[in-house]
């Protein structure tokens, strides 16, 4: 759009003709609109724009053709009792229409009952539960009658009043004003084959060109909803994007992931196409965004419902940018020029620390998507079976006890410490697993960016170090091993009347926790020298690394000994902000240094007292992880 001062008095003037339009042509005699739309431009001294033109060429007519129809009907009671009663039927509803109904223009309103509406709601909506709606419509809702279309809406007549119909009926008008909204359907299925198709010839310009429309269609309902809300709204941007989107935001997610379900599950090619859906996810937010701020303006400015209403439907998603005439006072060709840069362009990273940061996040969401039920669910199936049988075993020793004896039978061999390698052997191998996955796909897509070589090191180190942990993936096992413990300890201690009884059984139960404890610490130790090993591009050794017994070199431990006592941590302070896996970290390091500190006689009695001081605090703040509480007993931590 070639920009002038013509062009914004212009674009600044629509708001107004669409009002004058609204209130003076929408309610004539269809051979009476003509004339009276060419009234007003005349009396304006106002010229349509092609698009403008063509919306009122096919609008219009269309408006006026739905409201001749509506009016039919609803000058004879029967065939308004025939439409009520096909409503009814397509959305199963029981004496429907009890309460009430609005009549609009060109759209009917019915108000339901509690039960009804709720009835209407989820029968028609598969996302029925993300929103707490009161009224509702869509394209769909239409019965043709004898060659017009009746539209009609639904609200709840207990939760809502006459300002729910009239959003519901704002929804019907704006789709005269951009019919796009009219003829857009979409199915999941329809997507998922044709991203295949697209796939199978590798034709990548199609498959961007389908998000681009999906994104198109998202905006236009960002758009509708808030010009049928206008001052109104409530929560409108939460519906489209956010951690907590809701409906709007879902619907488009899932057209996503259909698109996505015609994709292969892995590959290098795969993740170019993962960051073009990456790329428009991120530009659709930011025009949203970007909407919303100006939105906000506009509700600042005190205008009239009518005049942002008027507003908002001048605007289409490629054109939404210029709502900014209308919050800014002075302005020029410049301004328009920048404005559209900022709303197609400022969702790019600015500077190499955000470039970093956004290739990191498409990666690591991109990981998630393509390894999703395999690796991680392996290694969490597995543990569940190994839970069950340490739960097994416990119950045999309850079930041991002879009818009329008071000793449990502990003749059964106790938990099967070499048992825990079994695990260990499913981590390393759902490592290995992951590591040829970046290994041969992710590496080779972070060298085809456009990355300086600092960047691209980082950007390698900070996504492995995110996606490949087999430490955290181990403290899965040990969190539902101890989960299966809480169940069953109490019972059985519960059932046990000998005291010798007891203490054996804590004894075997404090045994087993501490041998869990100090196989996760020679683990995290693997993690840490895995990193270290693949920031300096050497070959990773995964059997050396997860061999029982592997611990770090003395240096590192002296270094990590050095790097506490010279720069102490305030447990006290931070304990009421601590996390579960800060505190699981944070005990690991200092157990570690104390094991090796004992074990090598390299540490004076008084560093070691400093460490143990801390275990201690751990414990008196209740922050220390159950699982290192036989450790540190064994440690004599008390």
């Amino acid at each position: 759009m070639a920009v002038t001062k013509e062009t914004i008095q212009q674009v600044r003037k629509m708001p107004h003709i669409l009002g004058r339009i609204r209130n003076e042509v929408l309610f004539l005699e269809p051979e009476k609109t003509e004339p009276a739309v060419e009234g007003i431009l005349n009396e304006e001294n106002y010229t349509l724009s092609k698009r403008q033109k063509n919306v009122l060429e096919t609008g219009l007519p269309l408006f006026i053709h739905d409201r001749e129809g509506l009016e039919d009907v609803l000058s004879d009671g029967r065939k308004y009792q025939e439409i009520r009663t096909r409503v009814g039927i397509k959305h199963k509803l029981r004496k429907y229409s009890r309460v009430g109904k609005d009549f609009h223009p060109t759209s009917i309103t019915f108000v339901l009952d509690p039960e009804n509406f709720k009835t209407a709601w989820n029968e028609s909506n598969d996302y029925a539960s993300e929103s707490d709606a009161i009224g509702f419509t869509n394209r769909t809702y239409s019965i043709p009658y004898n060659g017009y279309e009746i539209r009609y809406s639904f609200r709840d007549g207990s939760a809502s009043n006459s300002s729910a119909s009239d959003h519901e009926n704002q929804h019907v008008l704006n789709r005269y004003v951009h019919p796009h909204l009219l003829n857009t359907d979409f199915f999941d299925t329809d997507l998922s084959k044709a991203s295949e198709s697209f796939w199978n010839v590798k034709d990548r310009r199609s498959f961007n060109r389908t998000l681009k429309y999906l994104s198109f269609h998202q905006l236009y309902n960002y758009l509708d909803e808030l010009t049928a809300t206008s001052l109104k709204r409530n929560s409108v941007l939460s519906q489209f994007i956010g951690d907590k989107k809701c409906y709007y935001g879902k619907i488009h997610s899932d057209r996503i992931l259909a698109l996505r379900r015609g994709l292969p599950n892995r590959g290098l090619e795969r993740l170019f196409w993962e960051k073009m859906i990456h790329d428009e996810n991120k530009i659709l937010q930011h025009k949203i965004k970007f909407i919303d701020r100006e939105y906000d303006w506009l509700r600042y400015d005190r205008r009239l419902t009518d005049e942002v209403t008027n507003i908002l439907q001048s605007l289409t998603p490629n054109r939404a940018y210029l709502i900014k005439l209308f919050t800014t006072k002075t302005i020029s060709e410049l301004d328009i020029y920048r404005w559209a840069r900022e709303y197609f362009n400022d969702w790019q990273p600015k500077d190499s620390i955000e470039k970093r940061l956004d290739l990191t996040n498409f990666l690591n969401n991109s990981f998630l998507n393509t390894t999703e039920g395999t690796e991680v669910e392996d290694v969490e199936s597995f543990s569940k079976v190994f839970a069950g049988r340490v739960l097994t075993h416990k119950n045999d020793i309850l079930s041991s006890q002879s009818v009329g004896n008071e000793s449990f039978d502990f003749s059964f061999k106790p938990f099967d410490v070499s048992q825990i390698e079994d695990v260990v052997s499913v981590v390393k191998d759902a490592s290995v697993n992951m590591f040829n996955l970046i290994r041969d796909d992710y590496i080779p897509f972070i060298d085809q960016q456009n990355l300086s070589g600092e960047e691209n090191q980082d950007v390698k180190f900070n996504f492995f170090r995110e996606n490949l942990k087999p430490d955290f993936v181990f403290y899965l096992f040990v969190e539902g091993y101890e989960t299966v413990m809480n169940q069953v300890t109490d019972d059985l201690v519960r059932s046990m009347n000998n005291p010798e009884d007891k203490a054996r059984f804590k004894d075997i139960v404090g045994y087993e926790q501490e041998m869990l404890a100090r196989r996760a610490l020679e683990i995290d130790d693997a993690t840490e020298d895995m990193l270290s090993v693949f920031k300096k591009s050497e070959v990773i050794d995964f059997d050396q690394l997860f061999a029982p017994g592997y611990r770090k070199k003395d240096e590192t431990y002296q270094n990590m000994l050095q790097a506490i006592i010279n720069k102490p941590t305030d447990i006290g302070k931070l304990a009421p902000h601590i996390t579960r896996e800060q505190a699981v970290k944070f005990a690991s390091f200092i157990l570690r240094l104390l094991i090796w500190s004992q074990e090598k006689s390299l540490v004076s009695d008084n560093d070691q007292n400093e460490l143990k001081k801390y275990i201690k605090l751990m414990r008196q703040k209740r922050i220390l992880p159950t699982i290192f509480e036989s450790l540190s007993d064994s440690l004599s931590i008390n």
